[in-house]
């Protein structure tokens, strides 16, 4: 009941596009702009923001479903029967924009969530058992894991060592201006 409570939405400005539009319409041309370009967007934008909000369930399924059918009386109000077969193509439009906002949303949570890995401290999924370094892991040792522990470590090393020289040239300093000799 939760999946069609987050759709109700959806319906409701899909129902508002379906009914409310064609009322401006005067003409032949506008009602066939409608009818090929503005409708289909509104369809595929709708499902898409829906798909990226939410992440795939097969209930969601009814939400193009539910566009389809919520045209088909729109197509008796102020078309005709001839219009009837745009409600399959705007579920079949509206699914591709679910697919669509379905693998968006999905990049972006995977993107969104923190990555973290300890070189040198992983546990194993098979065993369970901590290893060391690349012991047990089927990455070669030329790894970005291994590379990127060896690149820290060279890092940590250079600024230890810069630190050591700066506060040795900064000792030297001092003695020279205070006349102390070592």
């Amino acid at each position: 009941m939760r999946a069609f409570s987050k759709m109700l939405l959806y319906f409701f400005v899909s129902a508002l596009a379906f009914y409310v539009l064609p009322l401006f319409v005067f003409d032949a041309r506008t009602n066939i702009f409608l009818l090929l370009l503005i409708l289909p967007l509104i369809c595929v934008f709708l499902s898409c923001i829906f798909g990226i909000l939410n992440r795939f369930s097969l209930l969601h399924l009814f939400l193009p479903l539910g566009i389809g059918i919520m045209f088909l009386p729109s197509a008796f109000l102020f078309y005709n029967t001839t219009a009837l077969i745009y409600g399959a193509i705007y579920a079949v439009l509206s699914g591709f924009g679910l697919l669509l906002g379905n693998i968006i949303g999905y990049v972006i949570r995977r993107l969104s969530k923190p990555v973290s890995r300890s070189a040198g401290n992983s546990i194993s999924k098979s065993s369970g058992r901590k290893s060391a370094g690349n012991q047990g892991s089927t990455r070669p040792s030329g790894s970005k894991a291994a590379t990127s522990a060896a690149s820290k470590a060279a890092t940590s090393a250079a600024s230890k060592a810069a630190t050591s020289a700066a506060s040795k040239s900064t000792n030297k300093a001092t003695n020279k201006s205070t006349g102390k000799k070592k």
